[in-house]
């Protein structure tokens, strides 16, 4: 019997509207349904996602969950493991939270951090702020389907509401898990973050995977978390699962986030996600997008600078091999004078893996004075390695300045000459240099714990024991 995607997927809308919750909430999830029933699944013939291969996706019938997985022991301490230590943590397995692994307890004054589920249960009739968030995302969906499906299907997400004036000491992870079970499992999770007046945050999203016997029993001593094996090309015997995430943050006036999206999820699994980002006046926000997972991934990150002297710094770096693909697009709307945006974006590609970055700027008629830099560099390590990249500017003020580029190459032949002429090895040569590429965007990580963490991964992917060793044969910037 042949499997017909769109059917299957209204299926699944039309049971997660009928199950129990506000009148105004199943209002909205049927609207998301029925524009994701006029959209469909895009195709190459829609710009947008022309390069992103949505077909291995829709081939599969995914089915939601009906319970949190359970994770054994051994599972959970390999998970927390990998997790930044000492962070206020949040876990949510295949859409739902998971309280026996998150650690809340240490909350400062007036933080708030709460299972948006839960919320809705009991709270969300006198909600009205809730309610205008939901009444947002929907406006906003568009021509967007995948966000019109995650609109329709979300099970749970995390509301977390950080009050004026408060500066947070320890980071918060919220960590999502991926089911590889033996039936393919999709993940639908819907968060919101809100900095009031003068706050400050830092906050680490995480999406990892499990391994079939973990989600299944809660009396086995023997699964663990999968995260990118050294190439990162072998996956999983199991089904594969798929993580569709929203997470929109509303930082106002004085407020500061510091944003980190680290993606490891299982190399057979499927990533769509979203970050939201809404500025207000002398807000700072930087964000850093790391891609080590997924068969296939997709991020968007959207940036509305709605207020004068805002900063905000988007930074990724995506590492592709095997036959995986990553696609990165950036969207930073310069809505009012006086604003600052930075953009980096560096691709490491090999093997036969495939990468896009898209990165539009748009600068609207009263956005004078606005100062906007972008770049992405991509460094391709092999013949068979591919990256299309995108970088566009739309400008409709006049006292501007704003700079755009993208360049893709090998490994530079001087720069390899002069590694191999201090004795390092060819091999070691290539890694120390790829390693250098990726580092001097990490270095840019103010969470020490998660440098170091990213730091130690890329040493080990590029098998580089000797680190300092090496570094020790050259001056600070021969290598940057």
């Amino acid at each position: 019997m042949s499997h017909d995607p769109m059917q299957h997927y209204q299926e699944l809308c039309q049971a997660r509207s009928q199950q129990k919750q506000p009148a105004w909430l199943r209002a909205i999830r049927l609207s998301a349904a029925a524009r994701f029933a006029e959209l469909g699944f895009p195709t190459r013939k829609h710009e947008e996602w022309k390069y992103t291969p949505v077909r291995p996706l829709t081939a599969v019938a995914f089915a939601q969950s009906p319970f949190p997985p359970s994770l054994s022991r051994v599972a959970a301490e390999d998970l927390l493991s990998r997790t930044v230590q000492g962070a206020l943590r949040v876990v949510i397995g295949d859409g739902q939270i998971l309280p026996a692994v998150s650690s809340l307890e240490a909350l400062p004054a007036g933080v708030s951090i709460r299972s948006l589920r839960e919320i809705l249960d009991t709270e969300s009739e006198q909600d009205d702020l809730l309610r205008q968030r939901f009444a947002l995302a929907l406006d906003r969906v568009g021509d967007n389907a995948f966000d019109a499906l995650n609109l329709a299907l979300f099970s749970d997400g995390v509301v977390i509401d950080i009050p004026k004036n408060t500066s947070l000491a320890q980071p918060i992870e919220i960590v999502y898990v991926g089911s590889c079970s033996s039936r393919p499992q999709i993940g639908a999770i819907r968060s919101f973050v809100s900095l009031a007046r003068g706050s400050q945050a830092s906050i680490i999203e995480r999406f990892v995977g499990i391994s079939p016997d973990a989600a299944s029993t809660q009396h086995n001593t023997h699964a663990t978390v999968s995260a990118p094996t050294q190439h990162n090309t072998h996956a999983t015997d199991s089904a594969p699962y798929f993580t569709i995430a929203s997470t929109a943050f509303f930082v106002e006036e004085n407020a500061s986030l510091d944003h980190y999206k680290i993606q490891q999820d299982d190399p057979s699994a499927f990533h769509i996600a979203w970050t939201w980002l809404h500025q207000k006046s002398h807000s700072r926000v930087s964000t850093f997008a790391v891609s080590l997972g997924a068969k296939v991934a997709r991020n968007e990150t959207e940036a509305l600078l709605d207020g004068q002297g805002i900063e905000t710094a988007l930074n990724g770096l995506y590492l592709v091999e095997g036959d995986r693909f990553v696609d990165n697009r950036t969207f930073l709307d310069h809505a009012k004078p006086h604003c600052h945006s930075t953009e980096v974006y560096k691709g490491i590609l090999s093997e036969r893996g495939k990468g896009t970055f898209n990165g539009k700027i748009l600068v609207r008629q009263d956005a004078q004075k606005t100062d906007a830099k972008q770049s992405n560099q991509a460094l391709l390590l092999s013949d068979d390695a591919t990256i299309y990249s995108k970088p566009q500017l739309e400008i409709f003020a006049d006292d501007v300045k704003c700079t755009h580029g993208a360049t893709t190459g090998y490994l530079d032949e001087k720069s390899m000459f002069y590694a191999r002429s201090r004795g390092v090895p060819e091999e070691a040569a290539r890694g120390l240099l790829t390693y250098a590429f990726a580092n001097a965007l990490i270095e840019g990580v103010r969470l020490p714990a998660l440098q170091q963490e990213l730091s130690t991964w890329l040493a080990q992917r590029f098998q580089l024991s000797a680190m300092d060793d090496l570094m020790g044969l050259f001056d600070e910037q021969e290598l940057v």
